[in-house]
């Protein structure tokens, strides 16, 4: 870990005001010997001694079992509350993009995701469960909305709560990842699939080979533990989900426009392994960036994604996939309520022919 810093010349200015011995000061501090060793082993005999993180700046949260948390996910869970009023807009903004989308005969679906510490609050630091705010959380109030609003919509909250009472080979949220695991981002996968088909699109039900548990969690579920840059590797359980391609043609893949924050990444990954989609550009939090899944792995267009041809690159799909996080869901302004502000300034003539669909 390093901070970025200018290069300081050597000079009698530099020298007199000491900002040149600092540098190279600091350039030793970065580069000794065995500092990564240091670092970490600093790190492991923390965690070890005092089970928390080095580092007081850190937004790592150690939990019952050494589960490892967020502090934003664990402060959403039990103290941050909005009300419903103040969410109503957005929402409102999304029944009118979701009644122009359907419409032009383009399928719609939101996911709301679920937080790790609304799935597993078991695993939560016993210090914060003294006390928790009694009003409903954002996830039940986004869902209230979404019904009353009659917004299409997969509560993934509700459906990887009810996979985890079946007792799953592995658990849906990783000990050491801050993102939900391949079953989970299968499940729900699935139930967009169906909403899509409600929507009399040509979607089918994504079907599993199998899955195999390994003790080697990958990149995106040891992100968390990676950040604790401990001496030990951790090894915990989690489950690989093998999907089994569909067999439709090319001519008969469907086209899709994906916007959402990182809990995308493994719901892209599914879908793009069923073989139903032929293209699925990502919008990463809306206007940070825009990828596509190419060959089993991610592949970068632009940075930031923003400006966007609204026609070619989002209504020229087949179909529509916006997500949020019950995190995310507890502020009035986000990714989402960004989007809808441009597409429905952007919304194209319904009467003109649809443009050919840009993934690039």
């Amino acid at each position: 870990v390093t901070t970025p810093r200018k290069h300081v010349a050597l000079n009698l200015r530099s020298i007199t005001r000491g900002t040149f011995q600092k540098e190279k000061t600091l350039q030793f501090n970065e580069s000794f010997a065995g500092r990564e060793a240091l670092i970490r082993y600093t790190n492991e005999l923390w965690f070890r001694l005092f089970d928390d993180t080095a580092n007081p700046s850190s937004d790592i949260i150690i939990g019952d079992h050494d589960v490892l948390f967020e502090k934003g996910y664990i402060q959403e869970y039990f103290a941050t509350r909005t009300d419903k009023a103040a969410l109503a807009p957005w929402v409102k903004d999304l029944r009118r993009l979701q009644d122009y989308c359907r419409g032009i005969g383009m399928g719609f679906v939101v996911v709301l995701a679920p937080s790790k510490a609304s799935i597993y609050p078991e695993d939560t630091p016993r210090r914060w469960r003294s006390w928790c705010d009694p009003r409903p959380r954002s996830g039940a109030v986004m869902a209230e909305l979404f019904r009353e609003n009659e917004i299409i919509f997969v509560d993934a909250i509700d459906l990887t709560a009810r996979e985890k009472m079946k007792g799953p080979p592995a658990p849906l949220f990783p000990k050491g990842a801050s993102h939900w695991a391949q079953r989970a981002a299968f499940i729900a996968a699935n139930a967009v699939q169906a909403r899509f088909a409600e929507q009399n699109k040509p979607t089918e039900q994504i079907e599993s080979l199998g899955s195999t548990i390994t003790y080697e969690p990958g990149r995106e579920e040891r992100d968390l533990a990676s950040l604790m840059n401990l001496a030990q590797p951790w090894k915990y359980p989690c489950e690989n989900v093998t999907i089994k391609p569909s067999k439709r043609s090319k001519a008969q893949q469907l086209t899709m426009a994906l916007i959402g924050d990182s809990f995308c990444w493994s719901l892209l990954r599914v879908l793009d392994e069923s073989a139903q989609f032929a293209d699925i550009p990502f919008f990463f939090h809306y206007r940070l960036y825009k990828a596509r899944w190419a060959n089993g792995e991610p592949r970068f267009v632009r940075k930031p994604a923003t400006p966007l041809d609204f026609s070619r690159e989002v209504f020229a799909a087949d179909c529509l996939l916006l997500e949020i996080n019950e995190l995310t869901a507890v502020y009035t302004e986000h990714h989402l309520s960004a989007f809808l502000k441009d597409a429905l300034a952007h919304l194209p003539d319904p009467a003109a022919p649809k443009p050919p669909f840009r993934a690039d």
